[in-house]
Protein backbone atom coordinates (compact mmCIF):
# COMPACT_ATOMS: atom_id res chain seq x y z
CA UNK A 1 0.00 0.00 0.00
CA UNK A 2 1.35 3.13 -0.80
CA UNK A 3 1.51 6.39 1.15
CA UNK A 4 -1.16 8.21 -0.78
CA UNK A 5 -3.31 5.35 -0.45
CA UNK A 6 -3.05 5.43 3.25
CA UNK A 7 -3.64 9.05 2.95
CA UNK A 8 -6.49 8.97 1.26
CA UNK A 9 -8.28 6.02 2.98
CA UNK A 10 -7.47 7.73 6.40
CA UNK A 11 -8.80 11.09 5.08
CA UNK A 12 -11.73 9.02 3.79
CA UNK A 13 -12.51 7.59 7.29
CA UNK A 14 -12.25 10.86 9.14
CA UNK A 15 -14.89 12.86 6.00
CA UNK A 16 -16.99 10.23 5.96
CA UNK A 17 -16.79 9.28 9.59
CA UNK A 18 -17.89 12.93 10.11
CA UNK A 19 -21.34 12.39 8.14
CA UNK A 20 -22.01 9.02 9.36
CA UNK A 21 -21.68 11.05 13.25
CA UNK A 22 -24.57 12.86 12.06
CA UNK A 23 -23.22 16.28 12.49
CA UNK A 24 -23.31 18.71 10.52
CA UNK A 25 -20.97 21.50 9.75
CA UNK A 26 -22.60 24.63 10.08
CA UNK A 27 -20.85 28.28 9.79
CA UNK A 28 -17.36 26.94 11.08
CA UNK A 29 -19.10 25.62 14.44
CA UNK A 30 -20.52 21.57 14.15
CA UNK A 31 -24.30 21.27 14.79
CA UNK A 32 -24.86 17.77 16.11
CA UNK A 33 -28.06 15.70 15.03
CA UNK A 34 -30.91 14.58 17.16
CA UNK A 35 -30.31 10.98 18.93
CA UNK A 36 -31.79 8.97 15.84
CA UNK A 37 -30.30 10.35 12.57
CA UNK A 38 -30.89 9.44 9.24
CA UNK A 39 -27.70 9.86 6.36
CA UNK A 40 -30.00 9.65 3.65
CA UNK A 41 -30.22 12.34 1.24
CA UNK A 42 -27.38 14.77 -0.28
CA UNK A 43 -24.22 15.97 1.74
CA UNK A 44 -21.33 18.04 0.98
CA UNK A 45 -18.02 18.11 2.62
CA UNK A 46 -14.61 19.67 2.71
CA UNK A 47 -11.25 18.23 3.82
CA UNK A 48 -8.05 21.03 4.14
CA UNK A 49 -4.62 19.43 4.91
CA UNK A 50 -3.02 16.47 3.15
CA UNK A 51 0.08 17.31 0.46
CA UNK A 52 -2.80 20.58 -0.92
CA UNK A 53 -3.23 24.22 -0.68
CA UNK A 54 -6.46 24.11 -1.73
CA UNK A 55 -9.32 21.93 0.44
CA UNK A 56 -10.53 18.84 -0.72
CA UNK A 57 -14.49 19.18 -1.99
CA UNK A 58 -17.07 16.46 -2.39
CA UNK A 59 -20.75 15.52 -2.97
CA UNK A 60 -22.31 12.63 -0.91
CA UNK A 61 -25.43 11.01 -1.70
CA UNK A 62 -27.07 8.24 0.06
CA UNK A 63 -29.69 6.98 -0.82
CA UNK A 64 -32.27 4.32 1.05
CA UNK A 65 -32.55 0.53 -0.45
CA UNK A 66 -35.03 -0.28 2.38
CA UNK A 67 -38.23 1.66 3.53
CA UNK A 68 -36.10 1.79 7.37
CA UNK A 69 -33.07 3.27 6.08
CA UNK A 70 -30.68 0.65 7.50
CA UNK A 71 -29.15 0.09 4.27
CA UNK A 72 -28.02 2.67 1.64
CA UNK A 73 -26.53 2.84 -1.44
CA UNK A 74 -23.30 5.18 -1.08
CA UNK A 75 -22.00 7.70 -4.09
CA UNK A 76 -19.05 9.93 -3.10
CA UNK A 77 -17.76 12.35 -6.38
CA UNK A 78 -15.19 14.75 -6.11
CA UNK A 79 -15.48 18.44 -6.96
CA UNK A 80 -12.34 19.11 -7.39
CA UNK A 81 -9.99 16.04 -7.66
CA UNK A 82 -6.25 15.65 -7.42
CA UNK A 83 -5.80 11.99 -9.62
CA UNK A 84 -2.50 11.80 -9.16
CA UNK A 85 -2.71 12.64 -5.15
CA UNK A 86 0.87 14.09 -5.71
CA UNK A 87 2.03 10.74 -6.07
CA UNK A 88 4.62 10.31 -8.72
CA UNK A 89 3.36 6.68 -8.92
CA UNK A 90 0.29 8.14 -10.35
CA UNK A 91 1.57 10.92 -12.66
CA UNK A 92 -0.17 9.88 -15.61
CA UNK A 93 -3.69 8.93 -14.11
CA UNK A 94 -5.93 11.52 -15.94
CA UNK A 95 -8.99 11.36 -13.07
CA UNK A 96 -10.64 9.69 -9.86
CA UNK A 97 -13.76 8.20 -10.45
CA UNK A 98 -16.36 8.44 -8.30
CA UNK A 99 -16.77 6.45 -5.05
CA UNK A 100 -19.68 4.05 -4.72
CA UNK A 101 -20.59 1.56 -2.35
CA UNK A 102 -22.90 0.97 0.39
CA UNK A 103 -23.61 2.40 4.27
CA UNK A 104 -25.53 -0.09 6.60
CA UNK A 105 -26.76 1.24 10.36
CA UNK A 106 -25.35 -0.14 12.93
CA UNK A 107 -26.18 1.75 15.75
CA UNK A 108 -28.93 5.43 16.63
CA UNK A 109 -25.27 6.71 15.24
CA UNK A 110 -23.26 4.33 13.91
CA UNK A 111 -22.64 2.70 10.22
CA UNK A 112 -20.36 0.41 8.36
CA UNK A 113 -19.52 1.27 4.97
CA UNK A 114 -17.87 0.03 1.79
CA UNK A 115 -16.84 2.36 -1.28
CA UNK A 116 -14.04 1.63 -3.98
CA UNK A 117 -13.11 4.21 -6.61
CA UNK A 118 -10.78 4.17 -9.23
CA UNK A 119 -7.34 6.07 -10.92
CA UNK A 120 -8.02 6.48 -14.13
CA UNK A 121 -5.72 6.89 -17.51
CA UNK A 122 -7.14 7.83 -20.84
CA UNK A 123 -6.26 6.05 -23.69
CA UNK A 124 -7.76 7.74 -27.71
CA UNK A 125 -9.29 4.90 -29.47
CA UNK A 126 -9.43 2.39 -26.71
CA UNK A 127 -10.84 1.78 -23.28
CA UNK A 128 -9.36 3.83 -20.48
CA UNK A 129 -6.80 1.77 -18.14
CA UNK A 130 -7.09 1.47 -14.49
CA UNK A 131 -4.38 2.83 -12.55
CA UNK A 132 -5.40 1.72 -9.07
CA UNK A 133 -8.17 1.06 -7.20
CA UNK A 134 -9.03 2.27 -3.67
CA UNK A 135 -11.28 0.15 -1.55
CA UNK A 136 -12.70 1.68 1.90
CA UNK A 137 -14.00 -0.56 4.67
CA UNK A 138 -14.62 1.70 7.46
CA UNK A 139 -16.70 2.21 10.61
Amino acid sequence: MTRATVFVALFLVVAIGFVAGCAAPLGGKVVAAPAECRLQGAWVGSYSGGPWETPLIFQSTLTPQDPAGKKLTYVMRWVNPDATLRNPQFEETDYASEFVGEAVKTGSKDYDYSLIGYGVKERAGDRNEITYIFVINAR
